[in-house]
């Protein structure tokens, strides 16, 4: 009868350790992971995304791609491609890293023809900037984290969705309710989905 009763509290005890296990992340803390993110990943889009480093007036050139003048990011601790690529893993995670490194670093197939990458360094360790990229985004993005809901969670990734708004240079603005993965991986939270919001 003891072996039982020891048996049925075990079982309990399971039960309720599953149980907490399974309410997953709450709201508050999902914001407080998203807010510090979110505002760093907006560095990382105006690179992979937006005008991207600037190029220096008469620097070197080879075909179509001109010396970056990268100085406008060092307030931000980016001064060549492999801090670029330390920043985007502190944001990212590491599937989203892989997608956002190839678009910039790797060059791509269209289907139709190969074009190169959007940034290399070259032997000199000058970031060599492709002027022929194109620009997604153009704009300033704001996210209202009061409006952040949690639609599901697996494991240790939460979907949520929130209201942003972009507005352009010239002032335009559209808001909208985008979706924003985050996924907590061995040393903290991580964005697990694109952050840019294009104005059309």
């Amino acid at each position: 009868m003891k072996k039982l009763i020891a048996f049925f509290l075990l079982v309990m005890l399971l039960l309720s350790i599953s149980a907490c296990s399974e309410k997953g992340y709450g709201r508050e803390e999902i914001v407080k992971a998203a807010e510090p993110l979110l505002k760093e990943s907006q560095i990382l889009n105006e690179i992979y995304f937006g005008e991207g480093i600037p190029v220096k007036e008469n620097g070197h050139k080879v075909g179509v791609y001109q010396e970056a003048d990268i100085s406008s990011f060092a307030q931000y601790g980016l001064t060549d491609i492999p801090s670029i690529r330390a920043k985007t893993a502190e944001v990212f995670s590491v599937s989203m890293c892989a997608w956002l490194e190839g678009k910039a670093f790797n060059s791509l197939s269209t289907g139709i023809s190969v074009e190169g990458a959007r940034y290399y360094e070259d032997a000199e360790d000058r970031i060599m900037v492709r002027t022929t990229a194109e620009v997604y985004v153009d704009g300033t993005v704001t996210y209202d984290l009061s409006t952040l809901k949690i639609v599901s969670q697996r494991k240790n990734i939460v979907y949520t969705e929130l209201t942003a708004t972009v507005t352009t240079p010239s002032g335009k603005q559209r808001s909208d309710t985008i979706k924003l993965d985050l996924i907590k991986e061995q040393d903290g939270w991580r964005l697990h989905s694109p952050t840019y919001f294009v104005y059309d």
